[in-house]
C-alpha cells in the first residue's frame, strides 16, 4: 500500500515521512525533492524563475511519474493537490492523510521563512487565503486526517500504524 503525505508547508510532511518510512522499512519519496533532481533547481527557485503556472506543471510531471509505484511513503508539495490530474493520480496511487498543524503555529513557521508564495508586505492576509484554499482541499480530498499539533514523530507515527495497513513488503 502506498502513502500519500499531504499538509500544509512547514507541517512536518518530510520529518514524519522519513520516520514512518524508516520504522515501516518501506522507501520514501519526496516530489519536491524529485523537482529539484530533475531540474537542478529548489522549488523555490522553480517557482520563482518560472512562475507559477510552469511550477505546478512541472509538479504534475513529477507526480504523473510516481503513477504504478508500490509500497512508497510519498510526501507531496503543500500546493499539489490543487491540480485536479495530480488529485486523481494521488488518490488512485494510495491512502491520503492530511497532517494538520494548528493554523498560528504554522503560520509562525512560515514567517520565518518567508515562502515565495506569500507576500511579505501583506504576509498575514495572503497566509489567510492560502490556509483556506489549501486547508480546504486537503479536507476534501484526505482520506485520513491527523491533527499533530504538539505531537512528536513518534507518536504520530504511532497513530497513524494504529490507523492504517502500513507495512514493509
Amino acid at each position: 500500500m502506498n502513502a500519500i503525505l499531504c499538509g500544509m508547508p512547514k507541517c512536518g510532511k518530510s520529518t514524519i515521512g522519513r520516520y514512518l518510512s524508516k520504522v515501516c522499512k518501506i522507501s520514501f519519496t519526496e516530489t519536491d525533492q524529485l523537482l529539484r533532481k530533475q531540474h537542478q533547481m529548489t522549488p523555490r527557485e522553480l517557482f520563482k524563475q518560472y512562475g507559477e503556472r510552469s511550477f505546478r506543471e512541472m509538479e504534475e510531471t513529477v507526480v504523473g511519474s510516481l503513477a504504478g509505484v508500490k509500497n512508497q511513503l510519498i510526501s507531496i508539495g503543500g500546493g499539489t493537490l490543487e491540480s485536479e490530474k495530480n488529485r486523481e493520480i494521488l488518490l488512485n496511487l494510495g491512502t491520503v492523510i492530511y497532517l494538520k498543524v494548528d493554523k498560528e503555529i504554522l503560520k509562525k513557521r512560515l514567517k520565518k521563512h518567508e515562502p515565495i508564495f506569500l507576500d511579505p508586505i501583506h504576509f498575514d492576509e495572503s497566509f489567510e487565503a492560502l490556509w483556506n484554499k489549501r486547508t480546504t482541499v486537503f479536507e476534501k480530498i484526505a482520506q485520513f486526517q491527523l491533527d499533530i499539533t504538539g505531537k512528536t514523530k513518534e507518536e504520530v507515527t504511532a497513530i497513524i500504524l494504529r490507523e492504517l495497513p502500513i507495512n514493509s513488503r
